[in-house]
């Protein structure tokens, strides 16, 4: 997205399933390289913007994220969800960990909108 004006504020949502890894991380919401998500006040908590842990292989998780921004810019950004593992581990998005070819093995989409407020 390029806001019009510099005041403008990007409200970000995503809605996406799948599984998650471990049970201490999660995902995240990025502009660009830079961590938008991050909750105050965290201490030595990880700062996770959304999070479901099951451990089942064939289970997967709803997951929404969203979060309004005030990037300060005209130039175009890039807005992206990023996993935030806390272990080498694996984490799947739009599939159960199995992934078998099976009716029980949910296959589903993501998405991410993003819309200028405010110019």
């Amino acid at each position: 997205i390029t806001p019009s004006a510099t005041s403008s504020k990007i409200l970000i949502q995503a809605n996406f399933s799948g599984m998650q890894g471990d049970y201490g991380g999660g995902f995240d919401i990025y502009r660009d390289s830079t961590f938008i998500s991050q909750p105050t006040g965290y201490s030595s908590r990880t700062p996770i913007h959304t999070s479901a842990y099951k451990g089942e292989n064939n289970a997967t998780n709803s997951y929404s994220a969203s979060i309004l921004d005030s990037p300060s810019s005209t130039s175009s950004i890039t807005y992206a969800v990023y996993v935030n593992a806390l272990s080498n581990t694996q984490y799947y998005v739009n599939r159960s960990h199995d992934d078998t070819d099976t009716a029980d093995r949910p296959r589903t989409i993501a998405t991410i909108t993003v819309m200028e407020i405010g110019a």
